[in-house]
């Protein structure tokens, strides 16, 4: 993956990604910048656990507006018919930082880990 393709799809619509680095091999980090159309600044950065091209990533994120709290991403990537599908699910250290996310982020809780 490189910083130039990934600021053309990283966030939600309508956000302009400033800053986009990308380091993806295990240990490698990564780090956004993006302003949202409301004009206010969202930074989020994290480091690559995991590299297995081209099927699963799997890194940590930090949002600088709750840095305290690190989620761990499992991100699989699956190709059909020329067309790549991305699921993403999203491990939070604790419950109350699950459920502290905005609502805007489309983050909401799935089957509990067996």
């Amino acid at each position: 993956m490189d910083a130039e393709r990934m600021a053309r799809w990283w966030g939600p619509h309508g956000f302009a990604n400033l800053v986009c680095e990308v380091d993806a091999r295990p240990g490698g980090a990564w780090r956004v910048e993006q302003r949202a159309p409301d004009g206010s600044l969202h930074r989020f950065s994290g480091v690559y656990r995991e590299v297995v091209r081209p099927t699963r990533l799997v890194h940590t994120f930090v949002w600088d507006g709750r840095p305290s709290e690190e989620i761990l991403v499992t991100a699989t990537f699956t190709e059909h018919d020329g067309k790549t599908t991305i699921t993403s699910a999203s491990r939070f250290d604790a419950r109350a930082n699950r459920d502290g996310m905005p609502a805007d982020t489309g983050i909401r809780a799935g089957p509990a880990p067996h």
